[in-house]
């Protein structure tokens, strides 16, 4: 089995974008052939999510979350930690936040992880203070000298993180299940009926 590390921004929530993005990606492949940790800065916010991640075999780790802490920091240390315990085959960072994007290549290199997977979901997140973007493109340098996999959901995702110059990215779509959205002649009856339409 391959050992993965997947790094979200946020919480484990059961309506969050990229929690259901992930959900709908590992709920399509053979997970019996990876070992997936999911790691989620802070609290559980949806038990039943989680439940559903655990149901494909990953396991969560939400870290050692303490109010007022930096959040940085916390990531920081959780993520030292979970890459000096595991030896992971990839790392992947599914998150809109640049900063979460260099924590991965970081400890990715540290460890000698050999697939280090950045991921754009983000186009419009705006940066007001001048050092904030100081510091992103300092981060940004070293991504794209040290991921070595570049992955976004659209072309303007891709340009926000990867700049307009860099052409080695993957478009990967938000798939969604489109099963679930099936034209039913029975559904639409029914609900009609309960709506009195």
């Amino acid at each position: 089995k391959r050992n993965i590390l997947v790094i979200f921004a946020d919480d484990i929530t059961s309506a969050g974008g990229t929690c259901v993005f992930l959900y709908n990606m590992l709920s399509h492949m053979n997970c019996k052939k990876f070992c997936i940790h999911i790691y989620a800065p802070g609290k559980l916010v949806s038990e039943q999510m989680a439940n559903e991640f655990i149901k494909l075999g990953a396991v969560i780790y939400t870290g050692g979350w303490e109010e007022g802490k930096p959040v940085r920091e916390i990531v920081w240390n959780d993520l030292e930690y979970l890459t000096g315990l595991h030896r992971y085959d990839v790392i992947h960072a599914n998150t809109s936040k640049v900063w979460i994007n260099y924590f991965t290549c970081h400890f990715g290199v540290k460890n000698n992880i050999p697939k280090r997977i950045v991921h754009s979901h983000n186009a419009l997140l705006p940066r007001i203070k001048p050092e904030v973007q100081k510091q992103d493109d300092i981060y940004r340098e070293y991504i794209l000298k040290n991921a070595t996999d570049f992955l976004a959901c659209s072309q303007k995702a891709a340009r926000w993180l990867f700049g307009t110059q860099f052409r080695n990215y993957t478009i990967l779509k938000n798939g969604i299940d489109i099963e679930r959205y099936k034209y039913s002649k029975d559904i639409r009856i029914r609900y009609r009926n309960e709506l009195g339409i």
